[in-house]
């Protein structure tokens, strides 16, 4: 099976997740369920090489691609919220092309799932900025 309709059934499965909740908080503990399991870095890949600039939390994201130019992330955070949505992030751009990941708006991402406005503008910024940072390193 293609990892971009696996992922792409994941993030559904999300959505629909999200959807269910009335109360901003209720979805935030979902977030961070979704963070406690979404760690997937060992501690030598946590380094100032592989760390995202522009997080208030300290997290960290390694791209790596295929022989036919398909890329996957590993992604980690100390903050259960950011690896939540990291994990988003993930689903979102694992199995895609450059030109796809390149084209990819961070806010839209957010608002596909149902997270737009119901996150801090902190932690949407830093989201901008894994999304920026990822950009920035699959050239």
């Amino acid at each position: 099976m293609d990892i971009a309709i696996t992922n792409n059934e994941k993030l559904v499965k999300i959505k629909d997740t999200f959807s269910m909740f009335s109360d901003p908080l209720d979805m935030m503990a979902y977030l961070i369920d979704i963070g406690k399991t979404a760690h997937n870095l060992n501690s030598n890949e946590k380094n100032d090489d592989n760390i995202i600039i522009g997080c208030t939390s300290k997290a960290w994201i390694v791209v790596s691609n295929s022989e036919d130019d398909f890329f996957c992330i590993k992604t980690d955070s100390d903050s259960h919220i950011v690896s939540g949505l990291l994990y988003i992030l993930s689903l979102s751009v694992n199995g895609q092309s450059k030109n796809y990941i390149d084209n990819i708006d961070a806010v839209e991402v957010l608002a596909s799932i149902g997270l737009d406005g119901k996150i801090t503008s902190q932690r949407t910024n830093g989201f901008i900025s894994a999304v920026e940072t990822l950009k920035g390193r699959i050239y």
